[in-house]
């Protein structure tokens, strides 16, 4: 009876121990999904919309429509 209470509370110690891991790395990723959506893609969007832009002008300066005069 002792064998069997000892094998029971062992393994409820080890699904214990799973679940906490589990829940662990779920928050984990909804918070490396927060931090993307939130932080690291404004980022990155208005990078590259400022580059664009940048290569929109050279375009246009290469092609003669900016408005910007060269000396």
């Amino acid at each position: 009876m002792k064998k069997v209470l000892g094998k029971l509370k062992s393994s409820t110690k080890k699904g214990f121990d799973g679940l906490i891991v589990t829940v662990g790395l779920i928050l984990l990723v909804m918070i490396l999904i927060f931090s993307f959506n939130y932080f690291i893609m404004p980022t990155l969007k208005g990078s590259i919309q400022s580059t664009a832009t940048e290569i929109e002008q050279l375009n246009d300066w290469e092609n003669g429509a900016s408005d910007v005069t060269n000396p």
